[in-house]
């Protein structure tokens, strides 16, 4: 048993047995004071201990001191709105390094994002050092090349997609170019930070957490004057190249799920940009 209920400060509203998304709490017929029916259900989300406006519930396995009162937010849709519409997936970044304490405010605003089953069991490893970085982007350019080499030839050339074979020559081409002076940087984009998140490795659910933790990453350095962008080139790849995986200190055994360059934007963006129509359907 994990929940300790005050008898003294419940009310017996029940709300806590509402909210329990797996049915743990229940009510006792003749007190009608709610208790811990099914404890090995409990998925530890804290929800019973803070929906309790009286504070008559201890979680055991759950800091006390971490469940703060909340503050009503004046945020209003609009200006939400207009905050998410002003992010911009940023592929051009100054030279100019994070400093630590924004990347401690970024891992700690991401631990709040919600999982699956509140599994919470994401891990993160953050790249800064300019080498570590370097060495990362210079093997992505040794694979990319391979693709490179091999589209010469005719029968690979017949059968890769024009799109893949023109970004390959445009990826090369801009890597050869200027990856020697920092001018062009095609794989981490000239980020000075690159967060990684992996999981286990046969958990389909942890792409989905990873997804939510990544959008949180994204807005929360919006808020700091960061920009990001997606990586999608160096998660696919450094699950399929140990290599490079090693690289970028993720342990073999754990799939990677997401990444996501960090830094400050370069440019600046005066306007939104346009979207598709959504296509949607509502069924009443």
């Amino acid at each position: 048993m994990n929940l300790i209920f005050d008898e003294r400060k419940c009310t017996k509203c029940m709300q806590c047995k509402a909210i329990c998304p797996a049915g743990v709490i229940s009510q006792n017929e003749e007190t009608k004071q709610p208790f811990e029916k099914y404890p090995l259900a409990c998925v530890e989300c804290g929800h019973c201990v803070a929906v309790c406006q009286y504070g008559a519930i201890q979680h055991k396995l759950l800091p006390t001191e971490e469940f703060t009162p909340i503050n009503p937010t004046n945020i209003s849709f609009n200006d939400l709105d207009g905050f998410m519409k002003r992010r911009r997936s940023i592929r051009r970044y100054k030279k100019e390094s994070i400093p630590k304490e924004h990347i401690i405010t970024l891992l700690e605003s991401v631990r709040y994002s919600p999982t699956a089953e509140n599994a919470q069991e994401l891990k993160y490893t953050v790249i800064t050092n300019p080498d570590n970085l370097w060495q990362i982007k210079s093997k992505m350019a040794k694979i990319f090349n391979f693709g490179y080499s091999a589209s010469k030839f005719f029968l690979i050339k017949a059968l890769m997609p024009k799109r893949l074979l023109s970004s390959l020559i445009s990826i090369m081409g801009r890597w050869n170019k200027g990856s020697e002076n920092g001018t062009e940087d095609p794989f981490l984009r000239g980020a000075p930070c690159l967060i990684v998140i992996y999981s286990k490795k046969k958990d389909f659910l942890k792409t989905w957490d990873a997804g939510i933790a990544t959008n949180h990453l994204m807005l929360a350095a919006q808020s700091l004057g960061l920009g990001t962008v997606c990586n999608g080139f160096f998660a696919v790849l450094a699950n399929m190249f140990p290599s490079l995986k090693k690289k970028a200190k993720v342990p073999r055994k754990f799939k990677i799920v997401g990444a996501l360059c960090v830094g400050y934007p370069k440019y600046d963006y005066v306007k939104t940009c346009t979207r598709k129509i959504l296509d949607y359907n509502i069924f009443e």
